[in-house]
């Protein structure tokens, strides 16, 4: 990597790297196989899929996408989850996570604000914002943007950092 490269360009490198990857098996599947994949990613990109249900869609995904290396890929996956660094990261995204949650329930409280409230503002079900605030399964972008307009606020003011 040339000295000038940043940790930021060679991350979205990688990111790029890893999307044409997913492309180039997404697109070598039958059609069949493709619609099991985007019903995968439907669950993946759902506010309301619980940790399990998030935890097989990305299992069913790596076997749609590559057969042979599955194992392999769950294999390393478990690898990188328990190193040092990766549980330092956990701990901060767990971190950040409870302390937006904090912020919504306080702004919540302060408003007069019910989780039924919050969802219909943010186009949600209760039962999504209870698993949010629960920290079950953590808020895209776009739910942490929703619940800051619901709530008067900034994005900025409830995730820090754009998430």
């Amino acid at each position: 990597m040339p000295a000038t490269m940043s940790r930021a360009s060679s991350l979205r490198r990688g990111e790029a790297t890893i999307g044409a990857a997913v492309l180039a098996a997404y697109l070598g599947c039958s059609p069949e196989v493709q619609a099991v994949v985007r019903e995968m990613i439907e669950i993946i990109n759902s506010d309301e899929s619980e940790p399990e249900d998030l935890n097989a869609a990305v299992n069913t995904l790596c076997e749609a996408l590559w057969p042979l290396k599955a194992a392999e890929i769950r294999a390393t996956d478990e690898s990188l989850c328990a190193s040092e660094e990766m549980t330092r990261v956990a701990a901060s995204l767990h971190a950040e996570h409870e302390a937006f949650s904090g912020r919504v329930r306080s702004l919540m409280s302060e408003r007069g604000v019910s989780q039924e409230q919050l969802a219909k503002a943010a186009g949600i079900t209760q039962p999504a914002v209870s698993n949010i605030l629960n920290r079950n399964c953590r808020p895209q972008r776009r739910t942490v943007a929703r619940f800051a307009a619901a709530l008067g606020v900034h994005p900025e003011e409830l995730w820090p950092h754009g998430e």
